[in-house]
C-alpha cells in the first residue's frame, strides 16, 4: 500500500534487521485481582508492535503471563474465600488459612480471566 511506503522503504527495514530477532514482553500481571484496562492497554500496545515487526518480517517472540506467587496473592485469595464463607455462613469469620489447593485454585480462575481477555 502506497501508505505504507515510507515505513516500508525506511533504512531499518533492510534484511539485516529482518534476520535480527526482536523480544517483546508485557508486563508481569499479580493474579491478586480481575484484569482491568491497564493490563488491556499495556498488552495490546505489545502486541501492536509484535505484529508491526512480524509484518516487517523480523522474527518476533511475543510473551505475556501471570506472576501467581507472593504474599499479595495470597492475602487475596484469603478475602475471596473469606467472602465466600461469609455468604454461605451469613456470620463474620476469622482469616481462613489456606492450603496449597485454594490458593492454586484461586490462581488458576484469576488467570483464566487474563487468559480469556488475550485469547485472540
Amino acid at each position: 500500500s502506497s501508505a505504507l511506503k515510507p515505513w516500508l522503504d525506511h533504512p531499518e527495514n533492510d534484511n539485516e534487521v529482518k534476520s535480527k530477532p526482536v523480544y517483546i514482553t508485557t508486563p508481569i500481571f499479580y493474579v491478586n485481582a480481575a484484569p482491568h484496562i491497564g493490563h488491556v492497554y499495556s498488552t495490546v500496545l505489545a502486541d501492536y508492535l509484535a505484529r508491526w515487526y512480524r509484518f516487517l518480517k523480523a522474527p518476533t517472540l511475543f510473551l505475556t503471563g501471570t506472576d501467581e506467587h507472593g504474599l499479595k496473592v495470597y492475602q487475596a485469595a484469603q478475602k475471596f474465600y473469606n467472602q465466600q464463607n461469609q455468604n454461605q455462613t451469613n456470620q463474620n469469620s476469622a482469616d481462613l488459612k489456606l492450603n496449597h489447593q485454594q490458593v492454586q485454585d484461586f490462581c488458576d480462575q484469576v488467570s483464566n480471566q487474563f487468559k480469556s481477555i488475550f485469547k485472540q
